[in-house]
């Protein structure tokens, strides 16, 4: 049986706007086959989530000065994120996935300066997809385990990929256009 939490958070045009005004979700789910869907719309959204056992998924999407720090263990798990803004807006991601063939999404776009992710992943059989669209955008990927597979494109001017993968039969793919610096570290 598949649980379901749907989020969605907007703001109100009704009524007056707050300066600083935040809207935080939090999130707490523990079992199988659990489902969360987060739509933040609306400046300086937060989402912070923790999702434990398996077959679990989260799908959020969230605009304008985004975080997100997400926390899954488990196996089977799966995790797309989609951030994006306006010119002047910068997306921050932290996802930490503890269990095998767990795979992560995650795609920051703005037309202006940078965003910044995190993505820890420890098991065998991971997969992690990050696209990032805008200046000084960087990336930390760090996976620990046999068999785990990592593509990063970085779109922009200025931007930095810092991958680090340890285990056997790895695989990475890295794509940057515009000044770009990679430092890819793979052991066994």
């Amino acid at each position: 049986m598949r649980n379901h939490l749907c989020v969605g958070l907007a703001a109100i045009l009704l009524l007056p706007a707050t300066a600083g005004a935040q809207s935080t979700t939090t999130i707490r789910q523990g079992g199988q086959n659990n489902e969360a869907r987060v739509d933040q719309v609306g400046a300086d959204g937060a989402i912070d989530i923790v999702m434990d056992g398996a077959e679990q998924r989260l799908m959020a999407r969230q605009r304008d000065l985004a975080s997100l720090d997400a926390r899954l263990g488990g196996g089977g798990n799966r995790l797309e994120v989609d951030q994006g803004g306006a010119a002047t807006d910068t997306n921050t991601a932290l996802v930490t996935m503890q269990g095998s063939d767990n795979q992560a999404t995650l795609h920051q776009m703005a037309d202006g300066i940078g965003h910044h992710a995190t993505i820890q992943q420890q098991g065998a059989a991971n997969v992690a997809l990050l696209w990032q669209d805008g200046s000084a955008s960087s990336v930390s990927l760090t996976q620990i385990g046999d068999t785990n597979q990592a593509s990063v494109s970085q779109l922009g001017a200025g931007n930095d990929a810092i991958v680090t993968q340890i285990g056997n039969a790895l695989g990475i793919a890295i794509d940057q256009m515009g000044g770009a610096q990679i430092s890819v570290k793979q052991t066994q």
